[in-house]
Formats: structure tokens, C-alpha cells, sequence
């Protein structure tokens, strides 16, 4: 593999990728900061060093909720909290029970990755590019037709406090669709882990302390009647204890071009 590298005065030295390598350009005139260094080998030109330094981090969600009309005002099938949470499990699709209403469901991501101490925030800083971004989900047992038949669209919750919520409106108010990104739900039984890809733009609207959220559908919250293929139950912040196999996942790649 090709490597870039420097004296350091007494042995060569590789410069690892995403480090500073800069270029004097006569347009400004002054230094510019190189993207990429190559070299001729004959036929074509080789990649010896790019600026690129990625980094893929995990985040658990801090907060989860599922919410609904219930034909007077907002309906909120979870608490509103953090700490008391056991009931904070996520809705997809709608249920023809006591409120025929379509689900719309919000995660948080506002603490820090997985396994170190970084946030959300402080690794767009460093990293500003969102390569690319995953939601993983667990769908509960018992609830829903067994391989359901629908979508999954996620956009973004655009109220900055998701713990604190409208009490008289949930249509269209705080659902931001663009971009909406659209999975078929098809196959995905009960008891399983799906996978969804998210928008980088979705990434940088969670930086400006807003949530993910997904729903079945993208409008007519409010429009009641029967249950539709979608519906689901989605395993969330269950009881501030919850089984991390199961819990929202959140996956980002970040770099610096």
C-alpha cells in the first residue's frame, strides 16, 4: 500500500491519513490545504496520502417515545422523560383499537457514543461530512402481523425539545420530510433486527438538537380507521434498563472530506 512520508530528523516517518499536509498556491497567494498527494508510476497516478480520516461511532438513543392522535389531543404512549420511562416503546403503522390513529415515533440522540465519551456534536465538529448512517431496530413479539406489509419513512422531529410536547396538534406541525427516507418493511417478522439507512442530512439536524423520527406514513396523522400491514411495536428505552440487544442503535461514519 502506498504511504506518504517524512524525515523526522533521524528515520522517515509515515504521515497518517488526516493529517495536515499543506501546498503553496499563488492564487491568494499562501498555503492551501492538500486533499490528496499522488505520483506518476509510469502508466497512471497512485494515491499515496489523503486527507480523509474517518470514523464510525455508535449512539443508544436518550430518549424514546411514540405519539398519536386520540381524537381530542395528542396521545402519548410513553412518559416523558428519560428516567421514567417504561413505557417508551416505539409505534409504526396505525391500530384500530381505542384510538384508530397513525403512530409517529421519536428517538433522541443527544448523549455520547457507545463505547468513549463523544457526542453527536463534538464528532461533526472534528468530522463535519456524514458519510453515511443507520438505524438499527428491534421489533417486538406479539404485536402486528407476523411478515407486515408497508413502509417505514424517517424524516426529522423538528421541536428541539422532544421531551416536552404539543398538547393539542400532531399533524404536520413539527414532521419534517425532507428528506424522507423510505424502507419497505416487508419480511420483517416479529422478534427480529432490521436495519434502516438514514440521511446524512438527518445526522446534521440531530447536531442541531432535533430527533429522528418515523412514521408510516408522511401525513393525514389524524385520519382514523383500521389497522394497517404496518403496524408494529418497536423495542425502545424500556424501563431505563433495557436489553441492549434490542435497543435503537444508531450508526454514523464520519470524516473530514
Amino acid at each position: 500500500m502506498s504511504n506518504l512520508k517524512r524525515w523526522d530528523g533521524s528515520a522517515w516517518v509515515t504521515v497518517p491519513d488526516g493529517s495536515k499536509v499543506q501546498y503553496w498556491t499563488p492564487v491568494g497567494p499562501g498555503y492551501a490545504i492538500a486533499q490528496a498527494v499522488k505520483y506518476w508510476n509510469g502508466s497512471s497516478w497512485v494515491t499515496a496520502w489523503t486527507r480523509s480520516d474517518p470514523l464510525t461511532l455508535t449512539f443508544y438513543p436518550t430518549f424514546t417515545t411514540n405519539i398519536r392522535w386520540d381524537g381530542a389531543e395528542v396521545d402519548y404512549d410513553s412518559n416523558l422523560t428519560a428516567v421514567d420511562n417504561g413505557k417508551a416503546t416505539l409505534g409504526l403503522g396505525r391500530y384500530n383499537g381505542e384510538k384508530p390513529y397513525h403512530y409517529t415515533s421519536l428517538l433522541k440522540f443527544d448523549g455520547v457514543n457507545v463505547s468513549g465519551s463523544t457526542s453527536l456534536v463534538a464528532a461533526l465538529a472534528a468530522r463535519p461530512i456524514c458519510k453515511s448512517a443507520s438505524l438499527r431496530l428491534y421489533r417486538n413479539l406479539g404485536i402486528g402481523l407476523q411478515s407486515p406489509v408497508g413502509y417505514l419513512r424517517m424524516g426529522t422531529w423538528s421541536q428541539l425539545n422532544a421531551h416536552t410536547m404539543p398538547t393539542t396538534t400532531v399533524d404536520g406541525t413539527y414532521h419534517d420530510w425532507s428528506p424522507t427516507t423510505v424502507t419497505d418493511i416487508y419480511g420483517w417478522q416479529r422478534g427480529f433486527l432490521k436495519t434502516f439507512s438514514v440521511d446524512p442530512q438527518n445526522i446534521y439536524d440531530l447536531r442541531d438538537g432535533k430527533s429522528l423520527m418515523f412514521s408510516e406514513v408522511t401525513s393525514g396523522y389524524l385520519t382514523s380507521g383500521g389497522t394497517t400491514n404496518a403496524h408494529s411495536q418497536i423495542y425502545g428505552l424500556n424501563d431505563g434498563s433495557p436489553d441492549l440487544a434490542k435497543i435503537p442503535v444508531l450508526t454514523v461514519s464520519l470524516d473530514v472530506v
